[in-house]
């Protein structure tokens, strides 16, 4: 998959309609940035959605 507008104004409209919801698993504060991208980066963190009708 590459980056294009298409593709982006596509995966906002499934998320503004309800389509795919990113789920939260953990949330950081600015301050825990640096952290956060290294847990990233290391595996500790993995993103999520769930796709379903609204």
């Amino acid at each position: 998959m590459r980056a294009s507008g298409d593709q982006l104004r596509q995966i906002t409209t499934l998320i503004d309609e309800g389509v795919v919801r990113p789920v939260v698993g953990k949330v950081v504060g600015f301050d825990q940035t640096p952290q956060a991208l290294q847990s990233l980066s290391q595996g500790g963190i993995r993103g999520k959605a769930v796709i379903g009708s609204s």
